[in-house]
């Protein structure tokens, strides 16, 4: 499922499903085999690396759809699959971000991790930049004190304060999202 806050809490207790795995989505390495596989013969012929990094954030079937539709464009210009078609199939489902956004969410993002190294919270355990847009992954902890939820709302704020500290300005992508 994608909302697992929606599974009714019996189906998933202990002795019913005692596994739960989160598959999250492809990481570049990952991305590049899904391309490949699903383009098949030939796959070798293409540079997938500059097409992963513009997949970052997109799920894996996301990254199959748009190897079908760059096959499809191949096949109503009755060739073989190209380069542009890749490309072409690519921008229509993840257009490259802008090297200023980019920059905004790289900021954004490294004033999580300077602020929780400067606070003594754990290291992140990842940090991305996507198409989707930016992330930091830092450890569970299983016991907060006031201390280190102190420390936490410091870290989440932080992400913004680095904009309006480097860049003069807060972004609408500050504190937005899901969690």
């Amino acid at each position: 499922t994608n909302y697992r806050d929606m599974i009714d809490p019996a189906i998933i207790r202990t002795g019913r499903f005692d596994a739960h795995l989160e598959i999250g989505y492809p990481e570049r390495a990952a991305i590049i085999r899904i391309l490949a596989a699903t383009i098949g013969k030939g796959a070798n012929q293409f540079d997938l690396a500059p097409l992963a990094d513009q997949l970052l954030g997109a799920s894996g079937a996301r990254v199959v759809g748009i190897v079908r539709e760059a096959l499809g464009l191949a096949r109503s210009e009755v060739v073989e699959l190209q380069d542009k078609h890749l490309r072409e199939a690519a921008l229509k489902f993840a257009p490259p971000r802008d090297q200023d956004l980019l920059w905004r969410m790289a900021v954004h993002e490294t004033g999580h991790i300077v602020v929780a190294h400067h606070l003594g919270l754990p290291p992140a355990r990842k940090a991305m930049l996507t198409n989707a847009g930016g992330s930091v992954e830092f450890p569970e902890r299983p016991l907060e004190c006031q201390k280190t939820v102190r420390h936490r709302i410091a870290t989440l704020m932080a992400g913004r304060a680095a904009e309006q500290v480097i860049l003069g300005t807060a972004s609408n992508g500050a504190g937005l999202g899901p969690s």
